[in-house]
């Protein structure tokens, strides 16, 4: 059996405080954030927004905080159809990978510390902690 070796530089990790992705410019998306690494985010949004593959701008916002991170310069990575859990999902959905691009030292900061306090402790730091 051929072990394939994960093409992702950095590790993900499930986001456990409920969690939005925002765009901000590009593109008017915005949903739940499923799993997120140092290197981009997936986030689950309603179908019928307009499909972009543009770069664009995105916030990320946190329930009971508000805007965590703003302006973190994003390109889209993949857009599928989430098939439907359920024969009573009434709205289709679709979930959108970003990557991060550019990051200042305070957007990597800003992203060490939230996956730290919204990872269930299973985030330690980056690479260059």
């Amino acid at each position: 059996m051929k072990v394939e070796k994960c093409r992702r530089k950095h590790p993900r990790f499930q986001v456990v405080l409920t969690s939005i992705a925002a765009m901000t410019s590009g593109s008017s998306k915005s949903g739940e954030i499923c799993d997120m690494s140092l290197g981009g985010l997936s986030f689950n949004y309603m179908e019928g927004e307009e499909k972009s593959s543009r770069p664009g701008l995105m916030a990320i916002i946190v329930q009971g905080y508000g805007v965590y991170i703003e302006e973190l310069e994003v390109d889209t990575a993949w857009d599928s159809k989430i098939d439907a859990t359920s024969p009573y999902s009434l709205i289709p959905m679709r979930r959108m990978g970003v990557r991060f691009k550019n990051l200042t030292s305070r957007q990597r900061f800003q992203l060490e510390s939230f996956m730290r306090s919204n990872t269930g402790g299973k985030f330690n730091g980056g690479p260059s902690s």
